[in-house]
């Protein structure tokens, strides 16, 4: 019966810190405290519901935070994958439907 695996919801909750992530720098603190208080409130709500166990929750929050901390580098912090506006605009524009 011991099967733990990465707990779902409370990953789905800590992705809020996506969000923390762009905030301004004024708030950023208070956003991620509050991303950070809504995943383990739902953390703790499946492990009371006997879904999960600690380790899970935990698990859920680091990696989500990885893969949030990864992207968020590629997007805005690491010069040689940023990606300019005007070149996302002609990427976007081959998806354009042709007009008749």
């Amino acid at each position: 019966k011991n099967c733990s695996f990465i707990a779902g919801e409370p990953s789905g909750a800590f992705w809020t810190m996506a969000g923390a992530a762009v905030v301004p720098p004024q708030w950023r603190a208070l956003a991620y405290a509050s991303a950070l208080a809504f995943g383990a409130a739902v953390g703790v709500l499946r492990m009371a519901a006997g879904a999960h166990f600690f380790t899970d929750v935990v698990f859920a929050g680091v990696f989500s935070f990885l893969v949030i901390w990864l992207v968020h580098g590629w997007l805005y912090r690491w010069p040689r994958t940023r990606i300019s506006d005007e070149a996302v605009e002609r990427a976007l524009e081959r998806f354009e439907p042709k007009r008749a």
